[in-house]
């Protein structure tokens, strides 16, 4: 393929791996295969794009959801030019993942801001981390593939149209009012968490909170509302850099379903 053809397959259609395709695939799983037939669904926990797949997934499918704790992540980016621009940034940088070195582009990913606390982590291992991130097996490839390079290439390819199709500035905008509705029509409710480092997701997740507050506080019931909890010692990668910080509060969602 030439560079016109990877910049076609990265930046063409995105059917069957956008936010809204991966969510209704969670939910039919838990449906099918994870939760029985009258069972009040599964616990949904979501980092970073996870979360916003099991935010869309408990709006869209409501009975797939017990609770859900979302880290680290947003219900999508409003205003029609900022969402341009963020499809825009993502499809320019799956072309170069398709077309570039797998390992070049996860050293570039990780030396990103959002990624700073964890460039400094003892865990980060002089990017031990980003190294075993370049050794996962193309989704086409067989166990018997011993072509390595060919493998890696397809691997970026495969990154380069998820990261495209999944753009925050693609998907669908989990609003307060499906917020509201996530936390009022689960068991466990909507826990919204962040490392205490990470200064623009505790932004976007008080955020969150603030609008399915306004919406919940109409609620004759009364009732809690959305939760932000913090965890110490994080940035972004909370599960890579507090794991034990974070285990703690996800226990609490589940023992409340």
């Amino acid at each position: 393929a030439n560079a016109d053809d990877a910049d076609d397959e990265t930046t063409g259609s995105h059917e069957g791996l956008s936010v809204e395709a991966v969510a209704e695939a969670v939910a039919v799983l838990i449906a099918e295969r994870v939760c029985p037939a009258g069972a009040k669904g599964a616990v949904l926990v979501g980092y970073s794009m996870g979360a916003r797949v099991a935010l869309l997934a408990a709006a869209n499918h409501p009975g797939c959801a017990a609770a859900v704790a979302a880290v680290g992540g947003s219900g999508g980016i409003r205003g029609d030019v900022q969402r341009k621009m963020r499809a825009d940034r993502d499809d320019a940088m799956a072309a170069a993942l398709a077309k570039g070195c797998l390992a070049a582009f996860a050293g570039a990913w990780y030396r990103q801001g959002l990624f700073r606390a964890l460039a400094s982590h003892p865990r980060w291992r002089d990017g031990g981390i980003a190294r075993r991130r370049c050794k996962i097996k193309n989704l086409e490839s067989s166990e018997d593939d011993e072509d390595d390079e060919d493998d890696e290439d397809g691997v970026a390819r495969d990154l380069a149209r998820v990261l495209a199709a999944m753009s925050p500035g693609r998907q669908a905008v989990v609003t307060g009012d499906d917020l509201a509705r996530i936390h009022r029509g689960t068991v466990g409710g909507l826990t919204l968490l962040a490392g205490d480092r990470d200064a623009k997701f505790i932004a976007t997740a008080r955020a969150m909170a603030a609008d399915a507050n306004a919406f919940l506080e109409q609620d004759e019931e009364g009732g809690d509302g959305v939760e932000v909890v913090t965890v110490p010692g994080a940035g972004h990668a909370v599960h890579l850099e507090a794991p034990e910080g974070l285990v703690l509060p996800i226990l609490r969602v589940v023992r409340r379903t």
